[in-house]
C-alpha cells in the first residue's frame, strides 16, 4: 500500500486500499511489545499475540515460536502464521534472543561457539516472563515452533524440557556434523560459528548438535520440511525424525 504523511511523520494517511474488502471481512491482532532482562544482564524485546477472542477471565494455550538466523529480528511486521494461530486459539510470544541483529555486535556474536547455549535460555527464559506477566496464559498447555535456527532450538529445547505438550520443528539442522558437509553456505561460515572445520572441533560439532541428545525427547514432535531446501537439506528433518521414531 501506499502511505503520506508530512515531513515529521505526522498525519499519515493511506492512498491506496487494495486490501479493503478482505481487510473488512476478518479479524487482525496486534502485536504487543515488552522488555525484560534475560538473568545475565541482556535486556531483551520481546512480543505476544494475543488469541483471538481473549477474555482476561479465560485460560488460554501460548505457542513459543523462535525466529531463524540466529541473525535478523522480530518485529511489529505482518507475519501471517501468527494470525493464523492467534485465530485458532492460540496466543504466541517471540523474542529477539542473543545472536539477533540490531542490539549491537556483541549481541549478535553471543551465540558463536555457543549453539544451544545462550540463544535457548533466551527463549526459555521468554516463557517464563510471559507467564508470569499474562497470568490467563495456561502453562499446561505450552508449545514450542521454530524454523531454520528457530527449528534447531526447537528440537535443541525438548531435550532439555518436558513442558510443552507439543512441538512442530520446521526445516530445522539436527546434525551440525552432516549439516556442514551439504549446505549452501561456504565453509568459512562453519568455521566462524564453529572455531574450525570438523575436523578441527568435531567435538563441538557434536555437543551442539540436537541428534546428539534426542535420546532425552519425550515431546510429541511433528517435522515439517522442504525437498528443495538448500540451506538446511531435508536430510536434517529426516535425520530428526528417524532419531524420534527409532527411540
Amino acid at each position: 500500500e501506499v502511505w503520506v504523511a508530512e515531513e515529521d511523520g505526522r498525519n499519515p494517511r493511506p492512498l491506496t486500499r487494495f486490501n479493503r474488502d478482505f481487510l473488512d471481512s476478518v479479524e487482525l491482532t496486534r502485536v504487543e511489545e515488552f522488555e525484560f532482562l534475560n538473568g545475565e544482564g541482556d535486556l531483551l524485546q520481546g512480543f505476544l499475540v494475543r488469541p483471538l477472542g481473549w477474555r482476561a477471565d479465560a485460560s488460554h494455550p501460548m505457542v513459543l515460536n523462535i525466529k531463524g538466523g540466529p541473525g535478523g529480528m522480530w518485529g511489529r511486521g505482518w507475519m501471517p502464521e501468527f494470525q493464523v494461530l492467534s485465530s485458532a486459539g492460540y496466543a504466541v510470544a517471540f523474542v529477539n534472543y542473543r545472536g539477533s541483529s540490531g542490539y549491537g555486535h556483541a549481541f549478535r556474536s553471543a551465540v558463536r561457539l555457543d549453539y544451544g547455549g545462550s540463544d535457548a535460555r533466551d527463549n526459555l527464559r521468554l516463557v517464563e516472563e510471559a507467564l508470569s506477566r499474562f497470568g490467563w496464559i495456561d502453562p499446561e498447555r505450552l508449545f514450542g515452533t521454530g524454523r531454520s535456527h528457530g527449528g534447531v532450538l526447537t528440537n535443541w529445547i525438548t531435550t532439555e524440557t518436558t513442558r510443552f505438550r507439543a512441538a512442530v520443528t520446521q526445516r530445522s539442522v539436527s546434525n551440525w556434523i552432516s549439516e556442514a558437509g551439504t549446505q549452501a553456505y561456504p565453509p568459512r561460515a562453519m568455521r566462524e560459528e564453529f572455531g574450525g572445520t570438523i575436523w578441527e572441533n568435531h567435538a563441538l560439532y557434536w555437543e551442539r548438535s540436537p541428534l546428539s541428545r534426542a535420546d532425552r525427547v519425550r515431546t510429541p514432535t511433528l517435522v515439517i520440511h522442504s525437498e528443495d531446501d538448500q540451506i538446511t537439506p531435508i536430510g536434517q528433518g529426516q535425520e530428526w525424525y528417524f532419531a524420534l521414531k527409532a527411540l
